[in-house]
């Protein structure tokens, strides 16, 4: 797990085991901010050692490679969620698909970049990366064709996703991709290492691992960070006012460039769609808010059928979201 000196580091495969792993239970969630909506859901435990991965198959007497199912891997977003929020058991029956639902760092413990191996950035597409290459191995063995995998996501799970499509260390672990509520293009989604490297850097001297004397990270702020509770961690935040970012970096490796130039080889078949309501989607997860007895939510809940996104992208642009996605993914 990544815990004491592989904290901030990028992910190590785990140890081969030979007894039975209990998997009827969910694992650890990975750390993230106790929001109010967080607080209200029925989560596991959180903690560092929360890398791990479920797998959603139906029931098959009969395995051959003919029989080999499609397999989905969902990325979930980023604020406050995990694979625990979501249940694809119905996917995958009446899909007919292998569903992998997958847990990668949040927050600092996934994106903070020291400009040093001691904290590469990136952290959290490093182990989206290690999952997805854990899948090409092993998902046959649960009935999946690792020739045909899709990996999906949705607000800065779709980020990933738009980072896996043009990174050349993810080429292969994938055959397609669905983007939804978010892309690579997503303002500060990617900087360059000196902005991310500072944000982190006054991050770290705010939460008292620094002074404001330090122009770069030392040794003693890494060792303060790596000594930190998580949940001190938590405080170093993402969200600047009404803002997220930054959150990747161009470390060379991952991502070589910033998003539009990796676009340019256009080495890639796109295809973009809207839903006709896609406030309905909304509509579904906050119902379960509300049935919870969120009170907070409850004034809210009959808005959310209705498709603002649509309106407010329009209004800003002045032209439709397909056509401006399609413009950027190729032009």
């Amino acid at each position: 797990p990544p815990v004491g000196d592989l904290r901030f580091r990028r992910p190590v495969p785990a140890k081969k085991w030979f007894n039975t792993l209990n998997a009827k239970n969910w694992p650890n969630d990975c750390y993230q901010s106790n929001l109010t909506l967080m607080s209200i859901q029925d989560t596991v435990h959180q903690s560092e050692d929360c890398l791990y991965l479920n797998i959603f198959a139906p029931r098959s007497k009969f395995l051959t490679r003919k029989s080999l199912l499609p397999v989905m891997v969902w990325i979930h977003g980023f604020i406050m969620d995990s694979y625990s929020d979501f249940n694809p058991i119905v996917l995958s029956i009446r899909g007919e698909v292998i569903v992998v639902t997958i847990n990668y760092r949040l927050g600092s413990l996934g994106l903070l970049y020291s400009g040093t191996d001691d904290a590469p950035g990136n952290t959290l597409l490093w182990d989206q990366i290690l999952a997805l290459q854990w899948v090409q191995t092993n998902i046959i063995r649960f009935g999946g064709d690792s020739d045909r995998v899709t990996i999906f996501g949705v607000g800065v799970g779709s980020v990933s996703v738009g980072a896996h499509i043009l990174s050349p260390v993810s080429r292969g672990l994938f055959q397609n991709a669905v983007m939804m509520s978010g892309s690579a293009l997503t303002h500060r989604a990617v900087d360059t290492p000196e902005v991310v490297r500072n944000y982190w850097l006054n991050e770290s001297i705010r939460i008292g691992c620094g002074s404001k004397n330090d122009y770069r990270f030392t040794p003693q702020i890494m060792n303060c960070l790596r000594r930190a509770p998580a949940e001190r961690l938590l405080s170093m935040s993402i969200v600047v006012g009404n803002k997220i970012g930054p959150l990747f970096v161009i470390d060379g490796t991952i991502i070589t460039k910033s998003p539009t130039q990796m676009l340019k080889p256009r080495n890639f078949k796109i295809n973009i769609t809207k839903t006709s309501n896609p406030g309905t989607i909304d509509g579904a997860q906050w119902r379960q808010y509300y049935s919870m007895g969120a009170n907070i939510i409850a004034p809210y809940y009959e808005y959310t059928n209705e498709p603002k996104s649509v309106t407010n992208f329009n209004i800003g642009l002045k032209i439709d979201e397909c056509d401006y996605l399609w413009n950027q993914y190729n032009h």
